[in-house]
């Protein structure tokens, strides 16, 4: 039998309150995820309605269509790109149909390869069907 200040028992309810702590914080990201109505039941559609918000600067928008816990990594990412002048050439790329091609990696994961004029690699967006059936974008 564990005593309550032994090294072992300290240890027991340290983990125990750390358990706790994780599933609080997992049920809650849950409820977020779950209330999160930004995106599409499609990859393609998430990916066009991100690529709407930017072309009309709306970078508020455009985050949330991220998953919730790079929304606002994104959304300085974003800022910061329309603050050192790259915007209009961003969307221009973004824009383009030869970037309007993706392909399932399995049945929840979508990579689509964001190409400029002369077929240069630009980015990656990995998309990714979330909990509450809309695909979000989960890098960039």
């Amino acid at each position: 039998m564990l005593s309550y200040f032994s090294s072992p028992g300290k240890q027991v309810r340290h983990y125990t309150k750390r358990l706790t702590t994780l599933q609080q914080e997992i049920q809650k990201q849950k409820e977020q995820s779950e209330r999160d109505i930004y995106g599409d039941k499609t990859p393609k559609g998430t990916y066009q309605l991100f690529v709407n918000a930017l072309q009309k600067s709306n970078i508020d928008l455009a985050s949330k269509y991220f998953v919730l816990s790079k929304q606002e990594q994104y959304k300085k990412l974003l800022q910061s790109i329309k603050e050192h002048k790259g915007w209009e050439q961003m969307v221009t790329d973004l824009t383009s149909s030869l970037n309007n091609k993706g392909k399932y990696q399995d049945k929840s994961n979508y990579l689509l390869e964001v190409t400029d004029k002369n077929n240069n690699l630009i980015t990656t967006v990995h998309l990714v069907a979330a909990t509450n059936s809309l695909w979000k974008i989960t890098e960039f």
